[in-house]
């Protein structure tokens, strides 16, 4: 399960680790900002795609709500 930080730029594992950010709306792995944490290393080689299908409806979620 994936989860979106308080200030709504960061994706969190259930264990509360970086699994990628948000930019501009957008899902990335790579850090754009310094002050960004890097990923969680159990992340950095990709992802599977269920949990890239978690972490597209999670941000389908937060979008419905900013609109």
């Amino acid at each position: 399960m994936f989860y979106l930080s308080k200030d709504k730029k960061t994706i969190l594992d259930g264990r509360r680790l970086t699994v990628g950010y948000i930019y501009d709306g957008r899902f990335s792995q790579l850090q754009k900002d310094t002050r960004d944490e890097p990923c969680c290393k159990d992340y950095m080689e990709g992802l599977s795609a269920s949990e890239l299908e978690q972490i597209s409806e999670l941000l389908q979620k937060v979008s419905r709500r900013f609109i």
